[in-house]
């Protein structure tokens, strides 16, 4: 027969290691809801930090064609001013061969 000491003994230990062993299933159950909780958290933020990369983006864009439409018109008055003044030059030019021409007619008379 086993003495009723030694059954105490072994009843505690075994009672304390159920206790163990849920509170080891309590403290998973919780871990699992909160590892899903974080999860659905870490799902939304990174939603967010994609909407945000692609406004971002999106801005960014928007920006770069308003500068490159900026400076092909720069580039176009700038070459169009090029143009004007070549032209002038030319006019001139001819304008003073004119100039020449009816001075030469003017002493043929």
């Amino acid at each position: 027969m086993v003495p009723v000491v030694f059954q105490a003994e072994v009843i505690d230990q075994t009672d304390a290691q159920l206790k163990k062993e849920r509170l080891y299933q309590a403290a998973t159950h919780v871990m699992v809801q909160r590892s899903a909780v974080l999860q659905i958290d870490l799902d939304q933020t990174a939603d967010m930090l994609c909407k945000t990369m692609q406004d971002a983006i999106y801005q960014e864009t928007q920006l770069l064609e308003a500068q490159t439409r900026c400076h092909q018109e720069r580039h176009l008055r700038v070459t169009g001013m090029a143009v004007v003044t070549a032209l002038t030059s030319k006019v001139e030019l001819q304008q003073q061969k004119l100039s020449a021409m009816e001075s030469l007619v003017a002493g043929c008379r």
